[in-house]
């Protein structure tokens, strides 16, 4: 995935679940997973 697509999809997810910017895209995945 292009880098720029996968910051957008990052901050897209970050608004979405009020996470963090230091949040790595791992941290996200981390979180939606153990929700």
């Amino acid at each position: 995935m292009e880098e720029k697509q996968m910051n957008a999809l990052t901050n897209m997810l970050q608004k979405q679940l009020d996470i963090s910017p230091t949040d790595t895209f791992t941290d996200i995945v981390r979180k939606k997973q153990t929700g």
